[in-house]
Protein backbone atom coordinates (compact mmCIF):
# COMPACT_ATOMS: atom_id res chain seq x y z
CA UNK A 1 0.00 0.00 0.00
CA UNK A 2 3.36 2.14 0.70
CA UNK A 3 4.30 1.72 -2.69
CA UNK A 4 1.31 3.30 -4.34
CA UNK A 5 1.90 6.38 -2.65
CA UNK A 6 5.48 6.86 -2.39
CA UNK A 7 5.83 6.14 -6.87
CA UNK A 8 3.80 9.24 -7.50
CA UNK A 9 5.05 11.54 -4.68
CA UNK A 10 8.58 10.58 -5.97
CA UNK A 11 7.94 11.36 -9.61
CA UNK A 12 6.04 14.80 -8.30
CA UNK A 13 8.88 15.73 -6.37
CA UNK A 14 11.23 14.51 -9.46
CA UNK A 15 9.24 17.04 -11.90
CA UNK A 16 9.27 19.63 -9.67
CA UNK A 17 12.45 19.86 -9.25
CA UNK A 18 12.85 19.62 -13.41
CA UNK A 19 10.39 22.13 -13.44
CA UNK A 20 12.62 25.10 -11.12
CA UNK A 21 15.77 23.98 -12.20
CA UNK A 22 17.92 26.42 -14.85
CA UNK A 23 18.28 25.24 -18.39
CA UNK A 24 21.69 23.51 -19.04
CA UNK A 25 23.49 26.11 -21.28
CA UNK A 26 25.08 24.92 -24.05
CA UNK A 27 28.78 24.86 -24.75
CA UNK A 28 30.73 26.40 -27.79
CA UNK A 29 34.26 27.18 -28.82
CA UNK A 30 36.07 30.67 -29.51
CA UNK A 31 39.30 31.39 -30.18
CA UNK A 32 41.04 33.36 -27.60
CA UNK A 33 44.24 34.54 -29.47
CA UNK A 34 43.14 35.87 -32.81
CA UNK A 35 45.51 34.54 -35.21
CA UNK A 36 48.30 32.80 -33.13
CA UNK A 37 48.22 29.20 -33.00
CA UNK A 38 45.86 27.28 -30.74
CA UNK A 39 43.81 29.25 -28.12
CA UNK A 40 40.61 27.56 -28.94
CA UNK A 41 39.05 27.74 -25.65
CA UNK A 42 35.45 26.55 -24.44
CA UNK A 43 32.71 28.37 -23.10
CA UNK A 44 28.65 29.03 -22.61
CA UNK A 45 27.21 30.41 -25.08
CA UNK A 46 25.43 33.53 -23.99
CA UNK A 47 23.19 34.65 -27.38
CA UNK A 48 20.52 33.49 -28.20
CA UNK A 49 20.06 32.56 -24.02
CA UNK A 50 18.50 29.26 -25.00
CA UNK A 51 20.41 26.09 -25.92
CA UNK A 52 19.19 26.24 -29.68
CA UNK A 53 22.49 26.99 -31.70
CA UNK A 54 23.63 24.24 -34.80
CA UNK A 55 26.00 24.22 -37.59
CA UNK A 56 22.42 23.69 -39.77
CA UNK A 57 20.77 26.67 -38.83
CA UNK A 58 21.66 29.61 -41.47
CA UNK A 59 19.99 32.91 -39.75
CA UNK A 60 22.48 34.48 -36.68
CA UNK A 61 25.77 33.62 -35.00
CA UNK A 62 26.00 32.56 -31.77
CA UNK A 63 27.87 34.36 -29.62
CA UNK A 64 30.58 33.78 -26.71
CA UNK A 65 30.66 37.00 -24.83
CA UNK A 66 34.41 37.54 -23.15
CA UNK A 67 34.97 40.63 -21.65
CA UNK A 68 32.17 42.19 -22.84
CA UNK A 69 33.33 41.78 -26.12
CA UNK A 70 30.91 39.06 -28.25
CA UNK A 71 32.76 35.90 -30.16
CA UNK A 72 31.44 33.57 -32.74
CA UNK A 73 30.68 29.73 -31.53
CA UNK A 74 32.07 27.22 -32.99
CA UNK A 75 31.53 23.27 -32.48
CA UNK A 76 34.71 22.79 -32.11
CA UNK A 77 38.63 23.55 -30.73
CA UNK A 78 39.80 23.16 -34.56
CA UNK A 79 36.89 25.15 -36.32
CA UNK A 80 37.51 27.68 -33.39
CA UNK A 81 41.24 28.62 -34.11
CA UNK A 82 41.04 28.68 -37.79
CA UNK A 83 37.36 30.34 -37.79
CA UNK A 84 36.23 27.14 -40.01
CA UNK A 85 32.45 28.77 -41.61
CA UNK A 86 31.43 24.85 -41.02
CA UNK A 87 31.61 25.01 -37.54
CA UNK A 88 30.23 28.27 -36.95
CA UNK A 89 27.26 27.76 -34.49
CA UNK A 90 23.79 29.56 -35.95
CA UNK A 91 20.56 30.01 -34.95
CA UNK A 92 17.31 30.75 -36.24
CA UNK A 93 14.11 33.17 -35.31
Amino acid sequence: MKTKFLLPLFAAVVATLFAFSPPLAQKGWYDSNGPMAGGGVEADIDVPALPICSTSATQHECQIIVDGDPQAAYNSRTAAETKDPSGLLKFND
